[in-house]
């Protein structure tokens, strides 16, 4: 039977880009990852196809719904001792090098030189970036950088590794505090609009699986071009609607995370929601990341009616790794398949 929701909902009858109504998706819906007392549904506009969460927990209830996050709990560990690890790091630099121009530093001519052969190579640059791709953003000389929904700061502490002034945003205190011991990370806990940012302050932004836990959308995109310069890049990840994994599970699907995922977006609506806030989008693009760990526990939830990262570890299974595979080898042929979108846009100058 549904839980009988014990936390404050709202209903959000209309579609945030067409104003149309919202016809029901999915109904019934627990939190199938950590139990929290309410039960809530997806909308979706026939119109221009944008997904919401409805109904949805008031703003003023939100934090309720993020009791265990992860991201937020995660702990410094020291680095593992890695085979090759000055070699794999000189490659990595002279790849970062050539591609976006970070600084080379001491590297040898011969490093830089296949620096600039294995940029050629799209998984290349992606181990380059450790995974990131798109996020680790062209380097710019003394440039600042801002994260949203910034979690324990892993990343910024990475970027802040690779030359960047940073800074993060999240709503937690517990992410703000462990991103400042584990990173020496500078985190303003609450939103964008009351961080204080100067106007056209950074020179890059980015949201990494952040914008589909916003309620403010349009709010929080106007000020991210509003503390961005002229020129400046906004790039963010977030769940693809259109991706296989949920064509195959439907409710199931891992990342309809109700009730934090407020949002589920395609790639034609992700970019027209950006667009309306005033930024020139570069790209849309689906990429297989997470895809072997999406698999492994929205079949946890089709099994169990929940998932319990504790029975294994995600993305592990070989039903998970087959699946990413074969999402691999689908996306040149159906670009918009794999699981996570990653949009590339600029303010315009």
């Amino acid at each position: 039977m549904p839980l009988v929701s014990m936390i404050p909902v709202e209903r959000i009858e209309c579609c945030l880009l067409c104003q149309g109504p919202g016809s029901v998706l999915y109904e019934g819906l627990n939190d199938r990852l950590y139990g929290v007392p309410i039960t809530c549904g997806y909308a979706w506009c026939r119109d221009c196809g944008l997904v919401w969460l409805d109904p949805r927990p008031t703003p003023q209830a939100l934090g309720a719904c993020y009791p265990a996050y992860k991201p937020h709990q995660a702990k410094p560990t020291a680095p593992a001792a890695r085979r090759f690890g000055p070699l794999r790091d000189a490659l990595r630099g002279s790849i970062l090098a050539a591609g976006k121009n970070y600084p080379a530093g001491k590297c040898p001519a011969i490093l830089l030189s296949l620096g600039k052969v294995l940029n050629l190579l799209p998984q290349a640059r992606h181990m380059a970036s450790f995974g990131y791709s798109e996020l680790v953003h062209p380097f710019v000389p003394a440039g600042k950088l801002l994260e949203i929904g910034c979690g324990a700061g892993a990343y910024l502490g990475l970027m802040q590794r690779l030359g960047w002034d940073v800074r993060g945003v999240d709503f937690s205190p517990m992410a703000a505090e462990t991103a400042r011991k584990a990173h020496g990370v500078d985190g303003f806990v609450g939103r964008l609009q009351d961080a204080g940012h100067e106007s056209s302050s950074f020179d890059a932004v980015s949201m990494n699986h952040a914008i589909e836990h916003i309620d403010d959308l349009p709010i929080l995109l106007n000020e991210c071009l509003r503390v961005l310069k002229p020129g400046g890049r906004l790039v963010l990840t977030t769940p693809n609607l259109k991706s296989l994994a949920h064509r195959i599970f439907g409710r199931d699907w891992l990342a309809l995370d109700s009730p934090r995922h407020l949002w589920v977006f395609s790639s034609t609506t992700l970019g027209r929601i950006v667009e309306r806030a005033g930024f020139s989008v570069h790209e849309v693009s689906s990429r297989v990341s997470l895809a072997a760990y999406i698999f492994d526990l929205s079949l946890q939830i089709r099994r169990n009616g929940v998932a319990d990262e504790s029975r294994l570890v995600p993305g592990s299974s070989r039903a998970g790794r087959i699946f990413a595979g074969l999402e691999r080898l689908l996306l040149p042929v159906f670009p918009g398949c794999a699981e996570e979108l990653m949009l590339v846009a600029v303010k315009p100058v």
